[in-house]
């Protein structure tokens, strides 16, 4: 590949000597087809503090996700200040329609919002396709440094398609409660409304049904816990 190419370029040709990131970024851009700047795609990853929050929604009809990416926060008014601070995300989505397949989609996200047409790569599995047989997982192995909100009803019903019918590897499920989790601190110390916050935790509460089945699956146990925790919270506030 045309990383570990970069990588053997640049050890052979610092390997006696010293070196920046910048070399690194050189070395690694020598051998790629230039269709990106190295240096931009890395370069927000190293200087920021925080990550990205990446909000995802599902057109069904038309077959498009819609990603949009906003820095992720616990902080309401540094969050909803105008931030332009933007990533170059690498993206891996898992596309399939459930009993025909799946196809693996890469695509490097630079806009604060971007439509990815998933027509093309759906019709290979047949034109009758209905919405409610697709499934999405928008981080192949969740091997993104980003925090994933299934924004609409449809992407979660989507995401959850993969979970249900077995599509979701251990390491994704993980992945996926722990978004649950970090969008429901994310949603309640950002003081957004109640209704958000109980939406969440229904979707939380949904996962862990589905989990039940399984207690030894090793997302089941946060997922549980934090559901609890999140009861007990509730309880101990209507007492007061």
């Amino acid at each position: 590949s045309a990383f570990m190419n970069g990588m053997k370029l640049f050890i052979h040709r610092y390997q006696f000597g010293s070196a920046t990131k910048e070399d690194l970024w050189n070395s690694i851009q020598q051998c790629t087809n230039d269709e990106f700047s190295i240096h931009e795609l890395m370069y927000p990853w190293l200087t920021r503090s925080r990550f990205p929050f990446v909000r995802v929604s599902l057109k069904p009809q038309e077959m498009r996700i819609v990603i949009e990416q906003q820095p992720f926060c616990f902080n309401w008014e540094h969050n909803n200040s105008k931030s332009q601070h933007l990533w170059a995300i690498p993206l891996r989505m898992r596309i399939g329609v459930i009993g025909k397949g799946e196809v693996l989609i890469s695509r490097i996200i630079r806009e604060k919002r971007a439509e990815i047409d998933l027509l093309p790569e759906i019709r290979r599995f047949g034109r009758s396709i209905k919405p409610q047989d697709v499934y999405v997982i928008i981080t192949d192995g969740h091997s993104g440094y980003f925090a994933t909100h299934y924004d609409d009803k449809t992407s979660w019903d989507a995401a959850m398609n993969a979970l249900s019918k077995g599509h979701m590897s251990d390491v994704e499920t993980l992945g996926f409660v722990y978004d649950v989790i970090l969008c429901i601190h994310e949603a309640a110390l950002n003081e957004k409304s109640t209704h958000d916050v109980h939406k969440l935790y229904t979707r939380l509460k949904k996962i862990v049904q589905l989990l039940d089945k399984d207690r030894r699956h090793p997302a089941w146990c946060p997922a549980q816990l934090f559901v609890w925790d999140l009861a007990i919270l509730s309880a101990s506030n209507s007492v007061k």
